[in-house]
Parts: structure tokens; sequence; C-alpha cells
């Protein structure tokens, strides 16, 4: 988000930014969102997963959601930045992050 900031900035103050630069800002803009998004979701998963740590009893209630996300994760680590379905498999992650976390107390 600084990328972008400081671009816009250079921009207003009349200099010229190149091509490249405006580009990779552009893109760190498009993909803030998402990486806020994600973020949220690994520490969601964490203090869950933290929490069945705690009480190990509770295991067995959230099993098939854990499994779920732990696919997901499985099937996003291969996953870039620029990918473009990206932006695609972050909200149905997010989702099953806080779904899980409102199964587990």
């Amino acid at each position: 988000m600084t990328l972008f900031k400081e671009v816009r900035n250079l921009k207003i103050l009349g200099h010229r930014v190149g091509f490249v630069l405006v580009n990779r800002a552009n893109e760190a803009k498009r993909l803030y969102p998402s990486a806020i998004s994600l973020k949220a979701s690994v520490k969601t998963y964490m203090r869950t997963v933290d929490k069945l740590d705690e009480n190990p009893t509770l295991k067995p209630l959230v099993a098939r959601w854990h499994r779920e996300v732990q696919m997901r994760i499985s099937n996003g680590i291969s996953m870039t930045w620029s990918w473009d379905p990206f932006e695609l498999y972050v909200p149905p992650a997010d989702g099953v992050l806080v779904l899980a976390s409102y199964r587990c107390p």
C-alpha cells in the first residue's frame, strides 16, 4: 500500500513515474484487500487451533471443518500473488475459517 501512495504522491508533485513502477503499485493496490483478508483468516485459524489444543475433547466435534481448512491451505500454499484466481480463492477460505472458529468455543 505504501508503494501505491508514494507513486500517487510523486505524480501529484509533477514527477514522471516509470510505467513498471506504476503497474506494480496498481497491482499492490488490487491485491491489498485479499492480503488483509488472508492475514485475518490465518490469525483466526491459529486462534482456533490454539483453543482446540487447550481443550482436546472438542477436536472430534470440529474435525470435518478442520480437515476442510487444512485441505484449502494445502491447495492454496502453492499459489502466488500474481496468479489470477488467487482472489477467487481467498473469500471461500476466509469463510471456512470463520465458520470453523464459530464451531469452537
